[in-house]
């Protein structure tokens, strides 16, 4: 992950803390989607799975949009 993707990251575990599962899942696609690398993109959905969103509807929603 690069530099705006880490912060971006750390705001989502404070979410996540705030019971905000849907808002990271949504945020989290958006990055995955943005990710320029596939490095990036495998880093960011270790970090759905860390955080418990890999298996939230709009996380799966988002990600079979994206044909992922």
């Amino acid at each position: 992950m690069n530099q705006s993707e880490k912060r971006e990251v750390l705001k989502l575990y404070t979410w996540a803390r705030l019971g905000e599962r849907d808002l990271v899942a949504r945020s989290l696609c958006t990055l995955i989607r943005s990710a320029r690398t596939k490095r990036s993109v495998i880093a960011l959905r270790a970090q759905a799975e860390i955080l418990e969103v890999d298996t939230h509807p709009d996380y799966l929603d988002l990600m079979c949009a994206m044909g992922v």
